[in-house]
């Protein structure tokens, strides 16, 4: 197999990369499984994420946000918004101070840590479909690796880690939670 998914990972755009170099197969039950015969029975309207959102999960607040895309964070869970919208939740919750940890990190000296801190949060946002937080995360994790080791204190960063800081506020906003103060 020679190909490449980029991440985040898309659930159709991986099933057809992998049936697209997985050799077909031949079964008692069923006549020759082809690609598009697989495909099919493996994506249903779940999978793409076009599963109808129980009453109890509102996701209209983020959809209708700037710099969000439900959407794609949805079919990455295949289509579950109730799971979407909690693990959503527990990403704002758990990560709502990483810049004062972000800071903290490259103060004590530490830029890789810094580095892999921006990196953890544009990983996890864009794979929920956070793409603001996502891209001001990827300039702020682009400088820590681009800049020489030690050259740069929370100071320097100030104004990156702020927007990353008001983009959680404003994500946290939107959730059916009560903010925690990222000051604290």
């Amino acid at each position: 197999m020679n190909d490449f998914v980029a991440k985040p990972v898309e659930p159709k755009m991986l099933y057809a990369a992998l049936l697209k170099w997985l050799p077909a197969r031949v079964s008692k039950n069923m006549t020759e499984v082809k690609p598009g015969n697989v495909i099919a029975a493996a994506m249903d309207s779940s999978m793409l994420g076009e599963q109808k959102m129980s009453a109890s999960t509102d996701l209209s607040h983020l959809t209708n946000m700037p710099g969000m895309n439900v959407e794609r964070g949805l079919a990455a869970l295949r289509g579950n918004s109730e799971k979407y919208l909690n693990l959503f939740i527990r990403f704002v919750e758990t990560n709502i101070d990483a810049m004062k940890k972000l800071n903290s990190t490259l103060n004590s000296g530490d830029q890789d840590g810094a580095r892999r801190l921006a990196h953890t949060v544009r990983g996890t946002s864009a794979t929920l479909g956070a793409d603001r937080l996502a891209a001001l995360a990827s300039d702020l994790e682009r400088l820590l690796r681009e800049s020489p080791k030690g050259s740069i204190r929370a100071e320097d960063i100030r104004i990156k880690t702020d927007a990353v800081n008001q983009e959680f506020i404003t994500l946290a906003a939107a959730l059916p939670i009560p903010p925690k103060n990222s000051e604290d």
